[in-house]
């Protein structure tokens, strides 16, 4: 006696409610879950057409397993499975939350009684129909036995439980530090560019281009684009950028590209690794911003001009200079002005805000110091 399970009778073949159908030498019987159980005779049975020990069917538990706590959102509302007997398709369940995600399937065991093998039974797997392309799909393949009676994985002594587990993929942030001197401001349009590597296991890349978005230091995301194998992403002091989906596995390599001017690399972690399914691999890239000192070499100076009238040696004109904004002060911040030496100097001007670069003007009118005796901006006389 053959028994097997089928997802649809044979053409020609009906069976009424609550009962059954022979035809030929095989028996069909209608099952709760949609399926029909399909007894054949064969060579060896009794002349009533009756095995000599009946197979029942049995029911075990599919179950789909998450394992996506970096981010659960992407969980879809339902999956469609589709079992396999043998290979051959046997079922298919949808599950879903309401469900707890899992469901009852009647199988056709194989049957161990003592020592001895009765009935063989089937293998049983799954595959996703509709599954998300943000998890990568794990399951085994069991194969149920009825064993003295009690349903078993196989002939061990677990469970016969079929699940199917959905694993997120994973995500690399990519995180731009930088630290400065005391007194330093970054300037904010500065921006920093990474060249991203990205290989599977055989060294080749045919993934496609991913998203990844750009994140603020507040979390609130700046931007979104799309990164292959080669690409770069920019960004800027603070702001992290988060490579989404990539299959587990993949072999990432992050180089930082040429830095603007005044910043040094000090500190890097993580820039090459594997990504893993659920998992974050975090990179950061650590930059010092400091300028380099300007000095006025000549001094700052002052000459007084007078119209109408010569010069007495009775004259003194006393100059101060007051800083506006912040802006940088000589070393002394008076000067005299006489008939002898008409014009009076500050002595030299020193600014720590300066880049050493010989095309950038060392200050704006705004930054020049003022003369309190006329309210005018003193302007250098030689840089």
């Amino acid at each position: 006696m053959k028994t097997s399970t089928l997802l649809s009778l044979p053409d020609g073949v009906s069976v009424p409610e609550g009962g059954s159908t022979t035809v030929g030498d095989t028996t069909y019987t209608k099952n709760q879950n949609g399926t029909f159980t399909a007894v054949a005779r064969l060579a060896g049975d009794d002349s009533f057409g009756r095995p000599t020990m009946g197979l029942v069917n049995a029911t075990m538990q599919v179950i789909k397993s998450w394992d996506d706590a970096l981010d659960p959102t992407q969980r879809p509302e339902s999956v469609t499975l589709q079992i396999l007997q043998d290979d051959h398709e046997y079922s298919q369940l949808t599950l879903d939350a309401t469900s707890e995600w899992q469901a009852t399937l009647v199988v056709a065991p194989g049957l161990f009684a003592g020592d001895k093998k009765l009935e063989p039974g089937h293998n049983y797997s799954v595959k996703e129909l509709d599954g998300s392309k943000a998890y990568e799909l794990s399951a085994e393949t069991i194969h149920p036995m009825l064993v003295n009676g009690v349903l078993q994985k196989t002939t061990s002594d677990s469970a016969a439980t079929l699940v199917a587990t959905n694993a997120l993929k994973g995500e690399i942030a990519i995180t731009k530090i930088v630290t400065t001197e005391d007194g330093e401001t970054v300037p904010a349009d500065a921006e920093f560019s990474f060249k991203v590597g990205l290989k599977d296991a055989s060294g080749q890349w045919g993934g496609g281009a991913l998203t990844y978005r750009v994140y603020e230091s507040d979390g609130s995301m700046s931007y979104k684009g799309t990164i292959s194998d080669g690409g770069t992403i920019s960004l800027q002091a603070s702001q992290t950028a988060r490579i989404l989906l990539l299959p587990s596995q993949m072999h990432y390599t992050i180089e930082e590209q040429s830095l603007p001017g005044s910043f040094k690399n000090t500190d890097s972690s993580n820039a090459t690794g594997t990504t893993g399914a659920n998992t974050l691999s975090t990179v950061t890239f650590t930059n010092n911003y400091a300028t380099t000192p300007a000095v006025l070499t000549q001094g700052l100076e002052v000459t007084r001009v007078l119209e109408g009238r010569p010069w007495l040696k009775s004259d003194h004109f006393e100059f101060t200079l007051a800083a506006i904004d912040a802006a940088p002060l000589p070393e002394q911040t008076t000067a005299t002005a006489t008939a002898g030496a008409k014009t009076a100097s500050f002595g030299r001007l020193r600014s720590t805000g300066l880049e050493p670069t010989a095309t950038r003007s060392a200050r704006t009118p705004r930054d020049l110091p003022v003369c309190k005796t006329t309210g005018t901006r003193l302007k250098p006389q030689s840089w």
